[in-house]
Order: C-alpha cells, then structure tokens, then sequence
C-alpha cells in the first residue's frame, strides 16, 4: 500500500512541476516577468478555472500553489 502512495506523490509531485515550467516558459515566451509572486498568481487563477469548469481541485495545483506560499529556503 505505501507503494502506490509514494507513486501517487511522486505523480503529484511531477505534475506540479509540469504545470509551473509551462507557466514559466509561456512567460518568457512573452516577455514577461518571472517571479515566485507572478508565478503564484497564474496557477491560482489555473486553479479557479479548473474549479469553474469540473467542480474538482487538482491536487498539484494545491501542492504548487502551496509551495510558492512558503517563504523561499
């Protein structure tokens, strides 16, 4: 059983970095600014889209959203 809970958050895990690279490239791509706060409020707004259109949360964008939350290391 652990075992399929370790894949489930490396999964997770995996699609929150997904999700974030893409909203940092799209950014650059644009010419606009990167930063941890600009970042934050992309996938928060992905979030609510998300919410909007199926009624569900998507896990990594709860786990990338909260890890942009704390203060960087």
């Amino acid at each position: 059983m652990q075992n399929a809970e370790d894949d489930e958050i490396e999964s997770t895990y995996w699609k929150a970095c997904r999700l974030t690279g893409m909203i940092c490239l799209s950014r650059a791509a644009d010419g606009k600014e990167i930063s941890r706060e600009k970042i934050k409020r992309e996938l928060v707004l992905l979030l609510k889209q998300q919410i909007y259109r199926t009624g569900e949360a998507e896990p990594a964008l709860i786990f990338a959203i909260e890890q942009l939350m704390e203060p960087p290391a």
